[in-house]
């Protein structure tokens, strides 16, 4: 929770920004996908906590309002089931993963830091199921602080950020291993959508894409194994609510299988 003394002065100000990116039009349509709102305005006395926690506070907030079709989000037994299901396969196959894989994350993280001046691991703040926000771990692959882009396809294999060691975990997947503690910490699941930067949500989203939070967000599902690296991030939602209208255990295991695949083809992988 922020210091009061910023949320009491700055709520209202914050309120009002995001009025006006997530509004209609004078027809009553709503802005076409693809056409940026505008950024929130940010007051210069709030500190990154802050932030964030306004930006959770919006994203929650417009989720709600925009998840009219609960079907997916329902606490049916065959739901609770599911749930279950899938957190313990999640864990289990987490941890095997990590335990088998400890030496090459080594071997990565150590490669890494020779390379290029910077820590081995990349955070960043990501949007969960139902928006709430969590710190999202990657071996980093780009030069420290190399900032994020907005516009443009989420990666591209000219981004002249990236190093040569983050070239090579990129084309092979292995920078994404550290989310399997994003896994084992219920953060994230091994299948599900991919996870947005809020930045994004909060100016590009339109109301039927909230309908992909309804579910955990995951390293890898039906995007990535059917688009991969070769479509914009928040452009994709029709792929996530392909996922999410049909999740199940065997659809993850199924998609699980096809990640592996595509891994090994390193289609669409930069």
């Amino acid at each position: 929770m922020p210091d009061g003394r910023f949320a009491s002065t700055s709520l209202q100000a914050v309120d009002m920004s995001f009025s006006v990116a997530s509004s209609e039009t004078s027809t009553g349509s709503v802005e076409p996908l693809g056409v940026a709102r505008p950024p929130l305005s940010i007051p210069e006395t709030w500190d990154r906590e802050t932030i964030t926690w306004q930006q959770e506070r919006l994203i929650r907030r417009e989720y709600s309002r925009s998840t009219l079709d609960h079907e997916s989000a329902t606490t049916t037994s065959k739901h609770v089931i599911y749930q279950m299901s899938k957190r313990v396969l999640d864990v289990s196959l987490a941890i095997l993963a990590l335990i088998l894989l400890a030496p090459i994350m080594l071997v990565v993280a150590l490669a890494i830091r020779l390379d290029s001046p910077g820590p081995a691991l990349f955070k960043q703040q990501r949007v969960g199921k139902s928006g709430q926000l969590f710190r999202m771990y990657k071996f980093r692959s780009m030069t420290e602080n190399a900032g994020v882009r907005l516009n443009g396809l989420h990666k591209s294999s000219d981004d002249d950020r990236i190093t040569r060691v983050g070239a090579f975990i990129r084309k092979t997947s292995l920078d994404e291993l550290p989310q399997l503690l994003n896994v084992i910490l219920g953060h994230m699941s091994l299948v599900g959508p991919r996870p947005e930067l809020p930045e994004i949500v909060l100016q590009r989203y339109e109301p039927w894409q909230y309908k992909r939070l309804n579910v955990p967000q995951g390293i890898t599902g039906w995007w990535q194994v059917t688009g991969r690296g070769k479509k914009l991030l928040w452009k994709h939602t029709a792929d996530d609510l392909y996922y999410v209208e049909r999740a199940s255990l065997w659809f993850d295991l199924k998609l699980l299988f096809m990640t592996a695949k595509a891994v090994f083809s390193r289609d669409g992988a930069f």
